[in-house]
């Protein structure tokens, strides 16, 4: 029984549209093909089979972030995550699945497979936000994203006798994280 080895390999097509994989380990693998002129998603491929992909229009997630004041906001990091699929499957082959929104905080998403998403935004000290849109084949959908600075924690770290310490590390985990555990360890190890 060999070891089974879960990889993600990709290819670009040739003038005559074909492909080639190799090197492939395990029984049946999900492919996803995305071009300027459409997108195709198949589930359950199985090794050798001989496919014919056929590309037919994707779905678009288009959207503005803005600030918490309510401005737009350029220059924030957007991402499409995969509800539909546990987060692993991304919305574009290639570089598609990360984003940077314009001046006027706009942004866009082409050829997406049917489903369910969360749009994630973010831009340092400016905060972080999501929203959900579901989208349909062929389907444009629009997202807005209201980023949320969330509070300041502060503080001041000192030893016994009460003389502020330089260089301390200060981590703050969520105690319902599952890691929090394994983190505090680290802090204590440092």
């Amino acid at each position: 029984l060999g070891a089974r080895v879960k990889e993600t390999q990709s290819a670009t097509t040739e003038a005559d549209g074909s492909f080639a994989l190799q090197g492939l380990n395990g029984v049946d693998f999900a492919l996803a093909a995305v071009a300027d002129e459409g997108r195709a998603d198949l589930d359950n491929v199985k090794l050798g089979a001989d496919l014919r992909v056929v590309l037919a229009p994707g779905g678009e997630v288009r959207g503005t972030v803005f600030d918490a004041a309510g401005a737009p906001a350029g220059a924030c990091d957007v991402v499409l995550r995969s509800e539909d699929r546990g987060g692993i499957w991304e919305a574009r082959v290639g570089s598609g699945d990360a984003v940077k929104t314009n001046g006027d905080g706009s942004f866009r998403f082409a050829n997406v497979a049917a489903g369910t998403y969360r749009v994630e935004s973010w831009a340092g000290p400016k905060g972080r936000a999501s929203a959900l849109v579901t989208v349909g084949p062929g389907e444009s959908v629009e997202a807005t994203v209201r980023l949320n600075p969330g509070v300041r924690f502060a503080g001041r770290v000192c030893d016994t006798q009460g003389t502020p310490l330089e260089g301390a590390v200060v981590k703050l985990v969520p105690r319902d994280q599952e890691e929090s555990l394994g983190v505090m360890s680290e802090i204590l190890v440092a």
